[in-house]
């Protein structure tokens, strides 16, 4: 099976959206899948970025398409000139450095840009009550005891922190008994 990354948030966004829609069917499982879901969601390994390097006997960029390269001690950003020949894009000719013996490139990242930069995480302080209560549906990290909870927030009542097993505790009174609650595990939490 090929493995391919995704965006976590986005995928916790269509979870949430499929376990309101089952819950409004009534379904009582609704929150007991949701929240298993989220914990394996979570769970889950950080991927690292595929090595993109291709090693030049492999094969070549494009004559003049600007790459990133390297001889595995400089890297640089090169492309190759009319000649066939490796060069350093924006050095002039008297500063070239034509000896390198290049043995890998990669393509050029894409430039900062709106769909192509790395997301900002959220805060992680510990949530105020006001904040729970915009947080319908959406999982919470509650400390000491280190467990996921999904936050009931329906308007006109008491704010609920359901566990993995059913427990229900309610925000605005006992919050103090489990703990601060955050959006993710605090740093040094994440394997509990």
């Amino acid at each position: 099976m090929k493995v391919r990354p995704i965006d976590a948030e986005k995928y916790m966004e269509l979870l949430k959206e499929q376990y309101l829609h089952h819950k409004s069917f009534g379904n009582s499982q609704a929150e007991k899948a949701w929240q298993g879901a989220m914990q394996l969601l979570y769970d889950m390994p950080t991927l690292t970025p595929p090595n993109e390097w291709v090693s030049v006997y492999d094969r070549l960029p494009e004559p003049g398409e600007r790459v990133l390269a390297t001889d595995c001690g400089f890297v640089g950003e090169f492309y190759i000139n009319k000649r066939g020949k490796w060069q350093r894009y924006n050095v002039n000719c008297s500063e070239l450095l034509m000896a390198l013996d290049i043995l890998y490139w990669m393509p050029l990242p894409a430039p900062p840009g709106k769909d192509n930069n790395a997301p900002t995480k959220k805060p992680n302080e510990p949530m105020t009550l006001e904040q729970l209560r915009e947080m319908d549906g959406e999982p919470v990290w509650v400390t000491p005891l280190g467990f996921w909870a999904l936050v009931i927030a329906k308007h006109d009542e008491r704010v609920k922190l359901i566990s993995n097993d059913g427990e229900i505790v309610y925000a605005d009174k006992e919050i103090e008994l489990v703990g601060p609650v955050y959006r993710r595990p605090p740093e040094g939490e994440e394997d509990i």
